[in-house]
């Protein structure tokens, strides 16, 4: 396997609203996804990919509300296409779309199947129009080959490295926790945060007019788990093994990145 650094990818105007009740900004199933493009471009098989979350920085102000307390409010900008309803065709006419967005900071680490270079990876990045959970990467990251995981975790500078915190839920529930509670509920000891990791089929896959290059489509609601983060400087030093994001088929229905 070679391991490649893809460092400082900063992503404007990302989309943080995850799902309509859940505002997160670590964008781990749109990561490892993204790390599965680079390596179907260069025609490997991907093994995995590791986050580093240097800062996410929400369009959000906060503005005192009538009673004297500080509300926060996210940015709201226009969409990207005509409002269709009225017939507005130019940009001013475009409606605005409910959203939270936030500019990324994060450092990706590649596992591929071996025989790729570092200018291979350097050349996809910058032919694929990179964009992180739908923000525009407009300045391109730097790519760097690592020896293996801590070296590429190191190469990586200040953050903190995001884990899969699922042990954590099942221990929850099995002390009475609801599913709601144990995923989305205050965790003491550690900074954890809900993320997407995955999605459920509702519906079956078929042939749908607009669907992506012609593909079968399935309509499909968001699989919301638990991640934590840790600093890259303790992480060694409390003895841990980190392992790589890798994605995969559950059942039928539900497709989840995860932790082995």
């Amino acid at each position: 396997m070679d391991i490649f650094v893809i460092k400082g990818i900063k992503a404007q105007r990302a989309n943080v609203q995850q799902t309509n009740y859940l505002v997160s900004p670590v964008p781990v199933f749109a990561a490892v996804m993204l790390g599965h493009a680079i390596a179907d471009r260069l025609g490997k098989r991907d093994l995995g990919v590791g986050i580093i979350h240097h800062s996410c920085e929400l369009h959000i102000e906060h503005i005192p509300n009538t009673s004297g307390w500080i509300e926060s409010y996210p940015c709201q900008f226009r969409g990207a296409t005509g409002d269709i309803a009225s017939g507005g065709s130019g940009p001013t006419q475009n409606s605005i779309q409910p959203s939270v967005t936030g500019d990324l900071n994060v450092s990706l680490i590649l596992g591929i199947e071996s025989g790729a270079s570092t200018a291979d990876v350097r050349k996809v990045i910058e032919t694929m129009n990179l964009r992180l959970a739908g923000g525009k990467v407009v300045r391109q990251p730097t790519v760097l080959e690592a020896e293996d995981l801590w070296d590429a975790i190191k190469q990586c500078g200040r953050g903190y490295w995001v884990s899969d915190a699922t042990p954590v839920v099942r221990d929850r529930l099995a002390k009475g926790m609801s599913i709601a509670e144990a995923v989305l509920g205050h965790v003491p000891g550690g900074w954890y945060v809900p993320a997407t990791l995955g999605y459920r089929t509702l519906t079956r896959f078929e042939q749908r007019s607009g669907a992506r290059d012609g593909l079968d489509h399935a309509y499909g609601e968001p699989v919301v788990g638990l991640v934590c983060y840790q600093s890259v400087f303790s992480l060694r030093n409390q003895g841990q093994r980190p392992t790589l994001w890798s994605h995969g088929w559950v059942t039928d229905s539900l497709f989840v990145v995860r932790q082995s």
